[in-house]
């Protein structure tokens, strides 16, 4: 949560225009997607936060991340993710592009770090199972 939470706020902070307009544009692409396209939404997903972390400006902070997210996201548990949780991955994915737009860093850190968060709440039930 705090790597990322510190990268979106990054990105709020240092995004040039055209990188946020790409953070909405993908935000808004997602939500086109049917819950059914779990491939799409996996890949999307993976883009849109590969845009908001290149945003940050700070490549050691992404590739951390990137390090890290191995051991909290996987894939192949993301075929189970109800239809309510997927929505709720929306909303928030929408509420953080609102954040950096408005290039509000406190806002979009907090609202990365309930991401994170519910993701991982999203996954345990699966953990458990292991």
């Amino acid at each position: 949560m705090a790597l990322e939470g510190f990268a979106t706020a990054q990105a709020a902070i240092r995004a040039s225009d055209e990188e946020i307009a790409s953070i909405v544009a993908s935000t808004r692409a997602r939500s086109e997607l049917g819950f059914e396209d779990i491939s799409d939404r996996l890949t999307s997903n993976r883009e849109l936060h590969g845009l908001i972390f290149a945003a940050s400006g700070n490549e050691r902070l992404v590739d951390s991340i990137r390090k890290n997210m191995q051991y909290y996201f996987a894939h192949r548990f993301a075929q189970f993710v109800s239809r309510e949780e997927a929505a709720l991955f929306q909303k928030q994915h929408e509420l953080i592009a609102d954040a950096i737009a408005a290039r509000d860093p406190r806002e979009a850190e907090l609202l990365a770090r309930q991401h994170v968060k519910s993701t991982y709440l999203a996954f345990e039930k699966f953990y458990k199972l292991l």
